[in-house]
């Protein structure tokens, strides 16, 4: 099986030597070295299974990095001496799968990284999707434009809240985009749209004045399914209460302070970071396309 592995290190020598090494020792494996970082960032979702990367980057290019580093499943982080202290720990934080200090043993790294990609391997030959799992996908798909919120979850409007958790916690495990990395493009693209469906209509049925302006609404238009968070709506509430995750509602917070500020391409690159860590959610997409919208325009 033919794999692609990224390698983003500031040493032009130390690159094209660690490059060089991994080509040759993993015939079967494209070995890609990135000489700058709007390079690294131009990768697709999937296209990397393995990146490698220096800790000597700094913050600032550490938070522009992370969109891309979030693409590939397994990271690396090379550590140097002239770098920033780091530990194990910190390393996990960056969703490192291992931590090297430099100088390091290139037949080490070698090791590790054959390890990753014979257990994706295993995992993958596991993991065939069944193929009822797919057409009950795409049934789902297909239908859910049609379908209200209460409809999707399978509720009725006087459904208590602990019961409409349960039943989005179900649904968000069964479709996240994560479960799907291997399979078919057109699979993660419907797992993609089914969770961000999902999330949506969450973050308004277990909102009391949000799920009670959406009834109001239906009320006046049986035919409605979405609600349209972009609407001014008149009820109190914190528009970063729809975003569940903690990492991607501090992201969303740190680049809504950036629009104020005027710095757009700083928020669009928190925005993205949000968006990796809650794909799908409506009030992190909207915002990106006011940004960009204001990028545009100059």
């Amino acid at each position: 099986m033919s794999y692609r592995i990224g390698i983003y290190l500031k040493d032009e020598k130390y690159l094209s030597a660690l490059s060089g090494f991994l080509a040759q020792k993993l015939p079967d494996t494209e070995v890609l070295p990135f000489r700058s970082l709007k390079e690294f960032s131009t990768v697709s979702d999937g296209d990397l299974r393995v990146v490698i990367i220096s800790t000597l980057l700094n913050e600032g290019l550490w938070l522009r990095a992370m969109p891309a580093l979030k693409k590939a499943p397994h990271i690396l982080l090379i550590a140097f001496p002239d770098g920033p202290e780091i530990t194990d720990d910190i390393a996990k934080k960056y969703g490192a799968d291992k931590l090297f200090r430099a100088p390091l043993s290139s037949n080490d790294l070698l090791a590790s990284i054959q390890q990753i990609l014979a257990a994706d391997e295993k995992k993958e030959d596991e993991s065939q999707l069944p193929q009822e799992t797919v057409e009950s996908m795409q049934d789902l798909f297909h239908q859910i434009d049609s379908l209200d919120y209460y409809q999707l979850f399978k509720v009725t409007a006087d459904t208590d809240q602990d019961q409409i958790k349960k039943i989005y916690l179900d649904l968000a495990r069964r479709h996240h985009p994560d479960k799907f990395r291997n399979a078919p493009p057109e699979v993660r693209r419907i797992a993609y749209e089914i969770t961000k469906r999902v999330n949506e209509a969450y973050s308004v049925l277990s909102h009391p004045n949000r799920r009670k302006m959406y009834e109001k609404m239906k009320r006046e238009n049986p035919e409605l399914k979405r609600f349209d968070f972009r609407l001014k709506m008149r009820y109190e509430e914190n528009p970063h209460d729809t975003i569940h995750d903690k990492q991607a509602r501090r992201f969303a917070l740190l680049a809504q302070k950036a629009i104020t500020e005027g710095s757009l391409k700083q928020a669009m690159t928190q925005l993205k970071m949000a968006n990796s860590m809650e794909p799908g959610n409506e009030y992190i997409l909207s915002l990106m396309e006011d940004v960009q919208k204001k990028m545009n325009a100059g």
